[in-house]
C-alpha cells in the first residue's frame, strides 16, 4: 500500500542519515574516564550503567561481552577494510523488538515497512549508546548488524541461544 511503502522510505531515510554519522567511526571521549576502574566503578557497574541507559533509550535486550574478533566481518559491503581500534575489546548488544504480526505478513508491503522502522530504531539507539558511552568518556563504535555477526555476538552477551536455522532464540521472543 502507497502507506505501508511511505513508512519505510522514511525510516529508511534516518537510517541512512544516522549509518552515514555514526556507524563505524570511533566517536572520541567527551572527557577522559576515571584513569582506573578502581575509583568506585567496577567493570560490572560500568556494564550495568550502560545497559540500563540502553533500554531507557529504546533497546528491547541489551547485554555485554568482551568482542571476539572472530564475530567481526573484515570488509564492508563497499569493500573498505573493517578494523577495531585496539583497547575497544568489549561490545553492546541491543535487541530492537519489531512488530510482529506485520512481520508475519511477509513479503507484503506490511512486512517491509516493519522491517524498515526496526532498523531505524536500531540505528537510533545505536547512535544514542554511542553518544552516551562517549560523553561518559569512553571510546564508542555504533554499529548495526553490518561490522560484525550479530547472532554469536548476543550470544556471547547472554541474549540468548542460536537455533540450527541460525537465528537468536530469547526468553522474550
Amino acid at each position: 500500500s502507497p502507506h505501508e511503502s511511505a513508512l519505510h522510505s522514511g525510516a529508511n531515510a534516518i537510517c541512512r542519515s544516522l549509518s552515514t554519522e555514526y556507524y563505524g567511526r570511533v566517536l572520541e571521549p567527551e572527557h577522559r574516564a576515571p584513569s582506573s576502574l578502581g575509583e568506585g566503578i567496577s567493570p560490572q557497574r560500568l556494564a550495568a550503567q550502560v545497559s540500563d541507559a540502553a533500554r531507557r533509550l529504546g533497546a528491547d535486550l541489551v547485554g555485554t561481552c568482551r568482542l571476539n574478533p572472530r564475530w567481526l566481518y573484515s570488509h564492508t559491503s563497499s569493500g573498505d577494510e573493517i578494523e577495531c581500534p585496539p583497547g575497544m575489546d568489549w561490545v553492546v548488544v541491543m535487541g530492537i523488538a519489531m512488530d510482529a504480526e506485520k512481520i508475519l505478513m511477509a513479503p507484503g508491503p506490511e512486512a517491509r515497512a516493519a522491517t524498515r522502522i526496526g532498523y531505524m530504531q536500531m540505528a537510533l539507539v545505536a547512535s544514542a549508546v554511542a553518544e552516551f558511552i562517549r560523553h561518559s568518556g569512553y571510546r564508542a563504535i555504533a554499529s548495526g548488524n553490518d561490522t560484525g555477526l550479530s547472532i554469536p555476538l548476543a550470544v556471547d552477551a547472554g541474549l540468548g541461544m542460536m537455533s540450527r536455522n541460525g537465528m537468536l532464540v530469547t526468553p522474550e521472543y
